[in-house]
């Protein structure tokens, strides 16, 4: 899975390298630049039975607290350990846009799914400061359809702490 962000008039932009074997998805992050300024990480979820979930009362609350651990779709990362979640630091490369390279694989292709993306804060333990949430009908064994995802922030930041493996 690749993902990209953008950071054009006041977004955020993350990509990383197409993996040409296995499933990947590429999806866009639009972030505003003050969220960015109050951010640590990214964490990125899938989530299977995605349309049992209604995304707008996703986005209000971390997402690890309205679903079973179960419905985690398990993904690698570039070291291939897998987790439940992918969480990345923001680690911007200066440019235009500026990026950041995410490698997310080990997909296991399948239907019906959500992509949860969260915002987390810079407090200790870190807030829910904004997240997207996005139906994804199917992800097929190739390439798959990009997503756009667009952070909704969260004013003032949601008190739970969003990261599924802590």
């Amino acid at each position: 899975m690749r993902v990209c962000a953008l950071l054009a008039c006041a977004a955020l932009a993350a990509c990383g390298p197409s993996l040409e074997t296995g499933p990947h998805v590429n999806f866009d992050l639009i972030v505003s630049r003050g969220l960015a300024d109050t951010l640590s990480a990214f964490q990125v979820s899938l989530v299977t039975q995605g349309g049992t979930l209604d995304c707008l009362e996703v986005q209000n609350s971390c997402v690890v607290n309205q679903v079973d651990p179960s419905r985690f779709v398990p993904v690698q990362d570039s070291a291939g350990t897998t987790h439940r979640a992918l969480q990345f630091p923001l680690k911007l490369v200066a440019g235009t846009p500026n990026t950041q390279d995410v490698s997310l694989k080990g997909i296991t292709p399948g239907r019906d799914f959500a992509v949860v993306v969260e915002a987390l804060s810079q407090d200790v333990p870190p807030r829910l400061a904004g997240s997207a949430c996005n139906y994804v009908k199917e992800i097929t064994a190739g390439a798959n359809a990009t997503v756009q995802a667009e952070i909704v922030e969260l004013m003032p930041t949601v008190a739970c702490d969003p990261r599924v493996e802590k």
